[in-house]
């Protein structure tokens, strides 16, 4: 609840918010006020932070002039925040007004310029979280007043850009505002927040909502309405930008005519930062350089690269191709056959470098549309780790053949054989994408038990399997491509359409077929929850677990084989084997983990029906889908990440989040994806 001095408070309902609950940017030691971390600069700062078992976590902010501050953050467990002024003294404090168990402190007036703390912790102080911390303040100057005139609709928007904050009014009890602005930057962490009672008169005169609309002023991009603890009704809305382009943002009252009372508001915009903790040896270059002997010196006037670019390869066969962009390495991980080259091309905006961690090759400075070639051939290892040295991005080459012999259950003829000039199709940005003809994007497809029909939009129908059957496409033969499979538990068959039949299994056991050995092949694969036994064919046999425990097997660590993972519902509990333990989640959540950022990893995820929430670990956090709803990870582009998507079996809907909508299949059919 929120617990109010002489200060104005304003933060909200975190709707889509990309949070990263990380504890690799936690800025230890900072548990007193004499070791508080220095956040800065503004107008919006996002800081990750762990709190172990008893822990407290405090942050400084000195702003230089009076204004006003906003305080969120978005956790794991249960956090309590308190807004303290030099001497310690608590301002203002709040325990759960933010999303679930989340805190809020918004628009809370700093009267004057010098030093301010700001304490984390987790309530009770018994169990360990994680937790994203959003820290925004605006001077005084800084305000835009609502327009005098109408502006109740997209095409009377009020311009506002971003880094300024609105006064404004709702005189009726369903009057909406519209504001425009311009995104100009793909993955930009844009933060709006709503005070609904800025004079802090603790009545609560109106129900606010936020809303983001795209740059038609109709397609709704993310949305708050929260419902706050107290009489007031705040709302934040956090949203990560993906195209450039107008965004209209509409603040409205949402409040039954009888309780409604005309009254204003303050409504902040900004461009959130993510505040990187200081190093126990802090390099003094504003830049985010990984360290090397030498570094860069970027040239100020008609900059070069510092070293000649190769020649073109040798190889008949065209290069693989790296895009590079200020998001990433598109792909961020590429298989690369023997023999063969790969080319990165800088396609965005800045000077970039494509640099091997450990010296193999090294581009040098490369500005806007230049390209660098690596030969491959004669190279050595497995794996190479690359980055950007001047942006921090990071890239992997996994170097070895694409299509592997098949295993030795499959009949020889069935493996079909690549051709040595065929273009590198087979480069998919997480192992587990479900693309049925090789382009890279997972496909909308459909199986419908009735009758063992496969339908793959746009691609294939056929038929295979019945009923009683799981299905588990996948890429059983490393091409590239899912192929059509089930698993029949009454006798343990796995039958992959035109490649093997084996029997491996009983029944009760949960079928989990995957790249386990990193090969490029999909192995046979089931999971005996009763003893915790993982055992995949032809490979190893390990136990992990235990009775109620769900199988979560995935990508975790960015190397080529799937690694073994569980989910404990009775704790939210996840566990990596030989990697990671964390908590995350709930027994009621879909478990939906994934490459969402596009890194190569995979991010522990859930899907809560009771809200439509997304909750991907240091990621994001969406609503999008009912509790009908199956929720679908895919892939919409080759050398990206997972998106957010959900299948609609009432009417056939398949719906990913901000890029398309499609009608495939009827009620009763099943996603044939992952």
């Amino acid at each position: 609840m929120r617990r109010a001095s002489t200060i104005t408070i304003m933060v909200a309902a975190l709707i889509l918010v990309p949070v990263f609950f990380a504890g690799a940017n936690d800025c230890e030691p900072n548990d007193t006020l004499a070791t508080a971390v220095l956040l800065s600069p503004f107008p919006c700062l996002k800081v990750a932070g762990e709190l172990p078992v008893g822990d407290t976590d405090y942050f400084r902010v000195e702003p230089v002039t009076a204004g006003l501050i906003w305080i969120s953050t978005i956790t794991d467990g249960d956090t309590v925040i308190s807004l303290h002024g030099a001497d310690g003294a608590v301002i203002e404090s709040d325990d759960d007004d933010g999303e679930s168990l989340g805190s809020l402190i918004a628009g809370a007036e700093l009267d004057a310029a010098g030093t301010y703390y700001v304490r984390v912790y987790e309530y009770g102080f018994n169990n360990e979280i994680s937790y994203d911390l959003y820290v925004t303040f605006f001077p005084w100057p800084a305000m835009v007043e609502e327009k005098i005139g109408p502006n109740e609709t997209y095409g009377q928007a009020q311009e506002i850009g971003l880094n300024r904050w609105v006064s404004g009014t709702f005189t009726t009890a369903t009057d909406a505002d519209w504001y425009k602005f311009t995104a100009t930057f793909p993955g930009d962490l844009l933060v709006f927040q709503l005070d609904d009672d800025p004079g802090r008169t603790g009545t609560g005169h109106f129900d606010s909502v936020l809303e983001l609309y795209g740059q038609d002023g109709v397609t709704l991009l993310a949305d708050s309405d929260h419902e706050g603890t107290g009489p007031d009704e705040p709302e934040d809305l956090i949203y990560e930008n993906t195209t450039v382009g107008r965004r209209f943002l509409c603040a409205r009252s949402d409040t039954g005519a009888s309780s409604f009372a005309a009254g204003p508001y303050y409504l902040a915009a900004a461009r959130a930062e993510e505040h990187v903790c200081p190093t126990a040896t802090p390099t003094p270059s504003p830049l985010p350089l990984t360290p090397t002997p030498t570094p860069y010196v970027i040239p100020t006037a008609s900059p070069v690269p510092t070293a000649p670019l190769p020649p073109s390869p040798s190889p008949t066969q065209i290069p693989y191709r790296v895009i590079i962009l200020e998001t990433g390495f598109k792909p961020p991980i590429l298989r690369v056959d023997p023999g063969r080259a790969v080319a990165w091309w800088n396609e965005g905006t800045g000077i970039h470098t494509t640099t091997a961690n450990l010296g193999s090759w090294d581009s040098g400075p490369m500005l806007p549309k230049d390209r660098y070639i690596v030969d491959f051939t004669g190279f050595t290892e497995q794996l190479y780790n690359y980055r950007c040295v001047i942006s921090g991005l990071t890239g992997k080459i996994i170097y070895g053949p694409a299509t592997p012999p098949p295993p030795p259950t499959a009949p020889p003829a069935a493996t079909p054989t690549i051709a040595p000039t065929a273009p590198p199709a087979s480069t998919p940005a997480s192992p587990w994408v479900f693309d049925y003809d090789g382009d890279g994007d997972s496909d909308i497809a459909i199986f419908r038990g009735s009758s063992g029909l496969w339908a793959v939009r746009g691609v294939t129908r056929t038929y295979f399997g019945t009923s009683s059957d799981t299905i588990l496409p996948g890429d059983y033969n490393g091409d590239g491509s899912a192929d059509i499979a089930v698993f029949r538990d009454s006798s343990g068959l796995w039958a992959v359409r035109g490649l093997t039949r084996a029997y491996f299994g009983s029944s009760g056991d949960e079928p989990l077929p995957g790249d386990y050995d990193g090969d490029g092949n999909w192995d046979i694969a089931v999971f005996r929850e009763s003893s915790g036994l993982w055992a995949v064919r032809s490979l190893t046999r390990i136990y992990f677990g235990s009775s109620g425990d769900e199988p979560v097997p995935g990508f975790y660590s960015g190397e080529a084989g799937a690694g073994v993972a569980i989910f404990r519902p009775s704790s939210g509990l996840w566990v990596v084997r030989s990697l990671t333990r964390i908590y995350f989640g709930s027994s009621t959540d879909t478990l939906v983990p994934g490459d969402y950022d596009g890194d190569g990893s995979w991010e522990a995820a859930v899907f809560r029906p009771s809200s439509g929430l997304w909750a991907v670990r240091g990621t994001t956090r969406a609503y999008f889908g009912t509790g009908t709803d199956r929720p679908i990870p895919l892939v919409n582009e080759a050398g990206g990440g997972d998106e957010i998507a959900i299948f609609r079996e009432s009417s056939g809907l398949w719906a990913i989040q901000g890029v398309t909508r499609a009608y495939f299949g009827a009620s009763g059919d099943l996603p044939a994806t992952r």
